[in-house]
């Protein structure tokens, strides 16, 4: 604004100063200066001098306090207060079954004691914080430096199979003061974002394909595999492969990405005896050797006796294992019956159905590519989780978002709401500065 007309400089500071939306400021003060220049030069056109055409340009703008009123209604921040509330419907289904859960494991077990209602509130309360301050990250900034976030995500990868901790045999946690992080558990979503950025900077050449290919197919697919770490592994493999089919910004590397993960699955379960034996108790439980198929055995048991009422709430059943996470659902069926059962995936339906259309109201594509990969992984897991919990699935240890007991994935989940509010958010805000950037 240096070379314009004091009074058009004076009109616009004043607006500026009204102008709530910050992320978007200078965009649209540049706008109103250009059509304060086309008044001028109207003006001007018609014989007046230039300090009577500034004079009459404002003029014509009216009051400042309208103006802005005006701007800061179309490009104030939104809220998907649908979307939250079908949240809040999931997280009250899954309370109900923490606490019936804990009641079937007051009569022995390990996990007997062990507060599931309490520690599942607390995370959800630490989670809410978390969506709250993830929401209001400008998510533009998440997306300036994804080689930076991929590199350091595979070293914390391979830090973790290095030197971390040791738990069921898979080295994927590290040590953070009291606590142990799942490292694998949040690389899925650490690539994730990474990939968004690195797809909305992709010129779709060979070279590129290829290099994008190894980067996040080939080596990640290789530290899963090394710790291991399936389960996480199929998870961000589908929600990458979902990103870059429904972006459909690079075919090329969607095609190459299907193609490795494909033969990578292939491989696992032809040439690993633990892969064989999972396959071989999906496709054929009864006569699976060494009794593989006997977990999906007692999940149809559990649900074909359930009936509409199920069998009590808190009621026993020692022949599902982890009934808190993998086969909560198959629990809830069990214990509170297909009744209860159908509320809770019509809340998830319902959550899943808003997550999508939040996002499909996102016109900006940064921000399109960076909630939509979010998206993928808690579709995937959701889809994944589901059809496990009926036995439709070969059986993982992937747990239902939001439903399910674990502190560090629920507050990943929420982090990863959070950051898709945050783009909802600012989808108006950001429109003028998309098109100028485009423009530029």
């Amino acid at each position: 604004m240096n070379g314009t007309h004091p009074a058009i400089r004076s009109y616009l500071e004043e607006v500026a100063r009204q102008i709530k939306a910050k992320d978007c400021r200078d965009e649209i003060m540049e706008e109103l200066s250009g059509h304060l220049e086309e008044l001028m030069t109207s003006r001007k056109s018609e014989g007046a001098d230039e300090e009577e055409a500034a004079r009459w340009a404002v003029a014509q703008m009216g009051e400042t306090r309208e103006v802005a009123s005006g701007l800061n209604r179309v490009h104030r921040p939104r809220v998907p207060w649908a979307m939250l509330s079908a949240l809040t419907a999931v997280l009250a289904v899954s309370l109900v079954a923490m606490y019936s859960v804990q009641l079937s494991y007051r009569d022995g077990g390990r996990m007997e004691g062990v507060d599931f209602v309490g520690r599942h509130a607390l995370f959800i309360g630490i989670g809410s914080a978390l969506l709250a301050a993830f929401s209001l990250v400008r998510y533009r900034w998440l997306l300036r430096a994804p080689r930076a976030l991929y590199v350091a995500t595979i070293a914390l990868m391979i830090a973790a199979f290095v030197w971390g901790e040791q738990v069921n045999g898979a080295s994927k946690y590290i040590q953070v003061g009291p606590m142990l992080l799942n490292v694998m558990q949040w690389s899925p979503y650490l690539l994730i974002v990474s990939a968004a950025g690195a797809l909305y900077r992709s010129k779709n050449r060979w070279r590129d394909v290829l290099g994008l290919t190894l980067c996040y197919t080939a080596v990640p697919m290789f530290l899963f595999a090394a710790t291991p770490s399936f389960g996480d592994w199929v998870v961000y493999a589908s929600a990458l492969a979902l990103l870059l089919i429904v972006s459909g910004r690079d075919r090329r590397w969607a095609g190459s990405h299907l193609l490795l993960s494909a033969g990578a699955i292939a491989a696992y379960v032809t040439g690993t005896r633990h892969g064989r034996l999972r396959m071989e108790a999906f496709l054929d439980r009864y006569d699976a050797p060494a009794d593989a198929g006997y977990q999906y055995i007692q999940i149809e048991e559990a649900l074909r006796s359930a009936g509409w009422w199920g069998h009590g709430f808190g009621a026993a059943a020692r022949q599902l294992p982890y009934i808190h996470s993998e086969t909560i659902i198959t629990y809830m069926i069990y214990s509170l019956g297909w009744s209860f059962g159908l509320v809770a995936l019509l809340a998830v339906g319902w959550f899943a159905a808003l997550l999508l259309r939040t996002v499909s109201a996102v016109q900006d594509e940064r921000g399109k590519l960076l909630a939509g990969g979010l998206m993928a992984i808690l579709t995937t897991q959701t889809v994944l989780g589901i059809g496990m919990s009926f036995g439709l699935l070969p059986i993982s240890s992937i747990t239902i978002p939001l439903i399910g007991y674990g502190g560090n994935a629920l507050l990943l989940q929420f982090a990863a709401i959070g950051i898709i509010c945050g783009v909802y958010w600012r989808k108006d805000i950001v429109s003028l500065a998309r098109r100028n950037e485009d423009r530029a």
